[in-house]
């Protein structure tokens, strides 16, 4: 192996960490959500609602993640 293809493998591995580390946050972070979704008497009310919020925004994290390291598989395999 190259130092270059070393230096590229070690690039990928890291951002494959990266999105695994990032993935179990919002993974812990949505656990949290739920259980406090739980303990409300009224979803409708603006508490319920910050947490639908904040829900909505980990998911777009979430699926922003994946679009990266799909995009990284694809441009890893081309070349």
């Amino acid at each position: 192996m190259t130092v270059e293809k070393i230096i590229e493998t070690n690039k990928l591995l890291v951002m494959i960490d990266f999105a695994n580390r990032e993935a179990e946050k919002i993974l812990v972070r949505a656990k949290e959500l739920n259980k406090e979704a739980e303990s409300l008497p009224d979803e409708e009310s603006a508490e319920g609602l910050k947490i639908i919020k904040e829900t909505e925004r980990l998911k777009g994290r979430l699926e922003g993640i994946h679009i990266m390291m799909n995009e990284l598989n694809r441009l890893a395999t081309k070349s």
